[in-house]
């Protein structure tokens, strides 16, 4: 009877037997006791009316419907909880019983149809009674139809709210009292013409007909009340038309229980209604639930500044989404210059320029691959499906392309570079995750210590070079705990008398194995694995201990990297350290490359300054060969300028090494600083550089890197033998034969 828009219902299928995921976010408000026990007992008496056992032995219990969380596992892992199977069984068990009925109710109506035809054949206008019948019959037929119609459609209502909307209540309306006209009508035309006993049986199907369609149409109290009134309101008004004393005790026994109906109907619609609100709540509150579960899984698998997917998503593509008939390549890129940019105009231009790189990342990878960023400025590129290395290489090339193209940000034009490393598996290969990811993490390493190539592939031998790089860092940790290091030092000679002045600490390595290591070897790679400072450290120490042990007026040299004039507290280690070892701070002088200053930190020129209210002496190391802006040279407090040797070496070829030399040391003069040539090998360099007002040397002419046993020996000679060099000897001793010591 009552297909009512629900009927297609009861057509989904149900799957509660798992039970919702434990999760850790924001808890839904649970429903009032009261309110879970009320819906409990209502779905049961519906589904026991309806023959619904399957659905009592699915349905959660009263906790289950209340407690549960919305979101995530701890993992930040979100999953879709049973909770919307839970809301969808409760809003099918509260129609199942209305919406299984229709069909048995229409029959209904068509046997009643039957009965009364029979029935009244014989008493009243066979032609009426067969007109009213086919009404009857085409009513039922088309409601029926109807039903079967929209069982079959897709198109099916989801909720009792539906049935509030207006175009349903018109609808139901109107349906209602399609059913309910014709047996409104017949009792309107037989009552009064009928014997006693027919009378009984009209009046039964009429109480029949409206007491189930009240029942059934609770859900749509319009619909309900229009059915009842229109069987039971011309039962009433032909009786008291009548004018008997038996018809009107039956027309008032229509009225009281038309009254009785409306007060069903009423109670019935309350619960309905009741039951549904708090279902569209929980429904409203598992929608935003979903959306704040998108969002929430959204966040967990990108990256919050560029949009793109963060590590943890890129990873799980990497894990599940290879194919190994396919060959996958994985491409790590690192920034060049990113952070002197994020240094220089803070973290806010900094976080544009990300942006800006993950853009036109996107925008080259497209959808032949996934593009991550998985560090500060590090970011990836997965290619699922490529052909060849040479695709590889050409895509790589156009990314190193785009990224170094000058991004425009807050009215700023800003370059930088990146380097790309890049791994390749597949071809029936399987590679394990963690070592695909170390394969291009190696080739990234090469790719930014070769400057003529931005780009390496991976090859088996990075691997073995990683192996002795590691061992290598092993032993230099092992090296500074053990005392394994030994310092030479370099004389350094006043060029006009040929006295020694100082010396320069020139670290060595004493391995066990390898035996004694320069410096070029081991240096840099301990300023990778933040080694250098605590190595530069007891070079100080230990330099400043055996300066002691010297002549009072020679003074020692010690080499500082940038990165610890930059990132350390220098000034008090050096007073720490000059005040353990009781060495005047005029004895120590301090050299500095020119990269220390190449961006002229005001923070390094603060601490160059405070060494120099030590007393400490300061030089700019391999002048020429860096950064080389004279600004400097008046701005930072040096005493020294130390010429680099490849000028040394070029003074005597004519390709301009002398008159570089020559102005150096000019403007040194002018400005009141000190000059020291490095490299000098041959009695002719030193004449040469004598004429240019070079002050001091230092070189294997004079003598190689001394241990600390033999650099005592040389003082004590006092330098006997400089007088068997003189301007004339220089003259005429080839140029490779010059030298003072053998």
């Amino acid at each position: 009877m009552a297909y009512l828009r629900i009927s297609g219902i009861m057509g989904a299928k149900l799957s509660l037997d798992s039970g919702p995921q434990v999760v850790h976010r924001q808890s839904f408000v649970k429903p009032q006791s009261f309110r879970e026990r009320q819906l409990t007992s209502w779905i049961r008496w519906v589904a026991k009316v309806a023959d619904t056992e399957y659905f009592i032995q699915k349905m959660p219990s009263p906790s289950q419907i209340a407690d549960y969380n919305p979101l995530a596992s701890p993992a930040g892992q979100l999953v879709k909880s049973g909770e919307e199977a839970k809301v969808s069984a409760s809003k099918m068990l509260q129609l199942g019983a209305i919406a299984r009925a229709t069909p048995w109710s229409i029959v209904s109506h068509l046997i009643n149809t039957s009965i009364a035809l029979i029935a009244f054949r014989t008493s009243v206008s066979a032609t009426g009674l067969l007109v009213w019948a086919l009404s009857s019959y085409a009513v039922g037929c088309w409601i029926l139809y109807r039903w079967f119609a929209r069982r079959r459609s897709k198109s099916r209502t989801t909720g009792l709210k539906d049935l509030r909307k207006p175009q349903s209540v018109r609808k139901n309306v109107i349906t209602g009292a399609v059913l309910a006209a014709p047996w409104g009508a017949l009792a309107f035309w037989l009552l009064g013409q009928l014997p006693q006993h027919q009378e009984l049986v009209l009046i039964t199907v009429l109480a029949g007909m409206s007491s189930g369609g009240a029942t059934l149409l609770s859900a749509a109290a319009p619909a309900a009340f229009t059915f009842v009134v229109l069987i039971l309101g011309p039962v009433s008004i032909k009786c008291l038309l009548l004018n008997t004393g038996e018809y009107w005790l039956v027309g008032a026994l229509s009225i009281s229980y038309a009254l009785f109906l409306a007060t069903t109907i009423k109670t019935n619609a309350k619960l309905f209604a009741d039951n549904g609100r708090m279902l569209d709540q929980l429904e409203n509150s598992l929608a935003v639930t979903e959306h704040a579960r998108r969002e929430v899984e959204h966040i967990a698998m990108h990256d919050l500044l560029t949009g793109l997917a963060n590590r943890r998503a890129f990873l799980e593509k990497i894990e599940n989404g290879r194919d190994l008939d396919r060959l996958c390549a994985l491409l790590y890129i690192d920034l060049d210059r990113f952070k002197p940019v994020n240094d220089k105009f803070g973290h806010g231009i900094g976080d544009k320029l990300l942006q800006g790189v993950a853009a036109r990342l996107r925008d080259v990878v497209g959808d032949g691959g996934l593009a991550a960023r998985i560090g500060g400025d590090e970011f990836a590129v997965l290619m699922m499906d490529v052909e060849d290395q040479a695709e590889i290489r050409n895509q790589a090339d156009n990314i190193l392309k785009r990224l170094s193209e000058p991004y425009s940000i807050d009215g700023r034009s800003i370059s930088i570079g990146a380097a790309i490393g890049i791994a390749l598996a597949g071809h029936h290969e399987f590679v394990e995750t963690t070592r695909f990811m170390k394969m291009a993490d190696l080739a990234l390493y090469k790719a930014k210590h070769e400057a003529e190539c931005r780009c390496s592939f991976f090859t088996q031998a990075m691997l073995e070079e990683l192996t002795q790089r590691q061992a290598t860092e092993d032993a230099l940790h092992l090296a500074l705990a053990e005392n394994q290091f030994e310092l030479y030092f370099q004389p350094i000679v006043d060029l006009a008398s040929l006295d020694v002045v100082g010396a320069e600490a020139l670290i060595r390595w004493n391995h066990p194995q390898r035996g004694l290591i320069l410096p070029g070897e081991f240096l840099q790679l301990a300023e990778e694995i933040n080694l250098l400072q605590a190595i530069e450290v007891w070079v100080l120490e230990e330099a400043c201990r055996q300066a002691t042990t010297w002549p009072e007026g020679l003074t020692v040299a010690v080499n500082l990297s940038p990165t610890h004039i930059e990132h350390s507290e220098v000034v008090e280690t050096v007073a720490c350290v000059l005040a353990k070892e009781g060495l005047r701070p005029q004895r120590l002088e301090i050299e500095i490359t020119e990269s220390a200053l190449l961006n002229d930190n005001i923070e390094v020129r603060h601490k160059l300054e405070r060494l120099k209210e030590l007393g400490v002496k300061l030089a700019v190391d391999d002048f020429g060969t860096g950064y080389s802006s004279l600004a400097y040279l008046s701005r930072f407090p040096f005493d020294r300028i130390k010429v680099d040797r490849s000028f040394v070496q070029e003074m005597l070829s004519g390709r301009g090494g002398a008159s570089i030399i020559r102005a150096t040391a000019e403007m040194a003069l002018d400005l009141g600083l000190k000059t020291t040539a490095e490299g000098i090998e041959t009695p002719t360099q030193l004449f040469e550089l004598r004429k240019l007002r070079i002050e001091h040397g230092q070189g294997f002419l004079f003598t190689r890197p001394l241990s600390a046993a033999n650099l005592a020996a040389f003082l004590a000679s006092n330098f006997s033998r400089k007088s068997i060099v003189t301007d004339t000897d220089i003259s005429s001793v080839p140029a490779s034969k010059n030298r003072l010591f053998a």
